[in-house]
């Protein structure tokens, strides 16, 4: 996907946690993270402060320690 699909990026993100969180399971970040979209890490993570900014952030704490976020 280019750059340009911001809100396409949102929705699949917003999907996998979804899915994630009424399954019981843990999101796995390979299913939301940049290298399935073909975006560089840096735009992934504005992608990702805008999600935590307006308040989709419970998704941090259902990923295993070692796969969590930082930013």
């Amino acid at each position: 996907m280019a750059e340009d699909n911001y809100y396409k990026f949102i929705y699949v993100i917003l999907d996998e946690l979804y899915d994630s969180k009424k399954s019981g399971v843990y999101p796995k970040l390979v299913n939301f993270g940049h290298e399935r979209f073909g975006i560089s890490e840096s735009y992934w993570k504005e992608i990702m402060m805008d999600l935590k900014d307006e308040g989709v952030h419970w998704w941090l704490y259902h990923l295993p320690y070692k796969n969590r976020v930082t930013f």
